[in-house]
């Protein structure tokens, strides 16, 4: 069955109407049209999609407290949608409401990467590293965010080989959303860092800088949750292998200090 679009039953209305000015005679009525139904149901998405992404950026904003890693974080949000906008044009795919309920769906999870690797170049940059810490954060966690992603990615893999009406509909789903996070992950390695070693300053309160002391917190209190409290050396929980790893292994370090 051939698929018809917006436009084209817009055109077919427009046709209608002159049809009836141009022969008196004949009268012809749309008995059904279901155009209107879906046009408001994609911009109901539409909208959602946007509010959802701007709560997304007032929650950053909330925890983070401060514009310009906000900035940074939230600038993976409009470059993803749009370069999935282009994936979907290329691919075939139409703007119809699993696309973008699979947008809206993802544009919580589209600064996820963002936020590791700002945090990672944070720390690197608090400990005094300055020229090499975003290439440096970076590298340290793109194992671990591109791993996590394509994780995320299996989740929708079945949905791919869906057979029947199901499947032409959730097929698009699947494409979209996990288009959506390849494209997030490629702007959390790539932008993030370049926009972090512009941009990011650490210590003091003035634009751009971040206050050392309400991240250390935030690390410490992280580390402690990890840790699970104060352990001495030979506690059973200081020996879980996931404290022996890298950045993880310095933040309840420091958690645990205190």
């Amino acid at each position: 069955m051939p698929r018809v679009r917006g436009h084209e039953v817009a055109g077919v209305l427009k046709e209608v109407e002159r049809i009836n000015r141009d022969i008196p005679q004949i009268q012809l009525t749309p008995i059904i049209d279901t155009s209107d139904y879906i046009k408001r149901s994609i911009t109901s998405v539409g909208s959602t999609l946007f509010y959802g992404g701007l709560l997304a950026v007032l929650v950053l904003l909330l925890f983070l407290r401060n514009v310009t890693s906000t900035a940074i974080i939230a600038s993976s949000i409009p470059i993803s949608v749009i370069a999935t906008f282009t994936l979907i044009y290329f691919g075939g795919f139409t703007l119809n409401l699993m696309t973008l309920g699979g947008l809206a769906l993802g544009v919580g999870m589209l600064v996820d990467n963002a936020i590791v690797v700002l945090e990672n170049i944070f720390r690197l940059r608090e400990s005094g590293e300055t020229e090499s810490a975003a290439l440096k954060g970076t590298e340290e966690v793109t194992p671990a965010i591109s791993a996590s992603t394509l994780t995320t990615l299996a989740v929708f893999i079945p949905l791919v080989f869906m057979r029947g009406m199901s499947g032409v509909m959730f097929k698009q789903f699947a494409y979209v959303v996990g288009l959506s996070l390849v494209c997030a992950l490629a702007v959390a390695l790539t932008l993030v860092p370049m926009l972090s070693a512009r941009m990011l300053r650490v210590g003091g309160s003035g634009h751009g800088e971040i206050p050392t002391s309400k991240t250390r917190r935030v690390l410490q209190s992280g580390g402690r949750m990890f840790a699970g409290g104060r352990r001495e050396p030979g506690h059973p929980g200081s020996q879980h292998p996931l404290l022996h790893t890298g950045p993880l292994r310095e933040t309840c370090a420091a958690g645990c200090e205190r």
